[in-house]
């Protein structure tokens, strides 16, 4: 995570900019010395596929956007607030894929904690950041292995494992859950 991306001028430039075709951004060279016309089209990109699918990340200020492919991957926010309303409020949670943190961040709303593990050690760092941003106090990010954490907790320590696997594998799409990382038929009787 490139922390420039969050200073003021950068900030500015972006908002001053947000509307532009990011390929274009790309192609430009850099008013800033320590972000490069690359990461300033991702955050561009990232803010665009935001508008309509999470109007919340896009509409609050210094929301700082992953890669591509994670935006792509993410919940919608339509389909995180169904998922916040199938657990009981105050209750304890990982989420062991965390993501993004779509998900996380409405789950958040009704647990009195919850823990998003995730093993892209910058992704974690921005959904840090980005829970900060969003007024989310109960979430814990954490650059791990969520299925190890998990195991190293005690029983009866949550009410709720959430768990979306992901469906590419090496960039490729995979279709039946035990080809998914991690193998949720694998961990069943855990």
């Amino acid at each position: 995570m490139n922390k420039h991306i969050l200073t003021s001028e950068v900030q500015a430039f972006l908002q001053a900019n947000r509307h532009q075709n990011p390929s274009s951004i790309a192609l430009k060279k850099s008013p800033f010395e320590k972000v490069s016309s690359s990461e300033l089209a991702s955050q561009i990109d990232g803010y665009q596929r935001a508008l309509k699918k999470l109007p919340t990340w896009a509409n609050t200020e210094r929301i700082y956007f992953p890669d591509k492919i994670n935006m792509e991957q993410c919940s919608s926010e339509q389909t995180a607030l169904v998922k916040k309303n199938l657990i009981k409020k105050g209750s304890k949670v990982v989420d062991v894929t965390g993501g993004f943190s779509v998900d996380t961040c409405y789950l958040a709303q009704q647990a009195a904690s919850i823990v998003h593990c995730e093993l892209n050690e910058k992704l974690s760092e921005i959904v840090a950041h980005n829970a900060q941003q969003l007024g989310v106090t109960n979430l814990t990010a954490l650059a791990t292995d969520g299925v190890a954490y998990i195991q190293s907790l005690p029983e009866g320590a949550l009410d709720y494992i959430y768990i979306d696997p992901s469906r590419r594998v090496n960039h490729a799409k995979v279709f039946l859950l035990e080809d998914c990382e991690p193998n949720i038929v694998a961990l069943q009787d855990m």
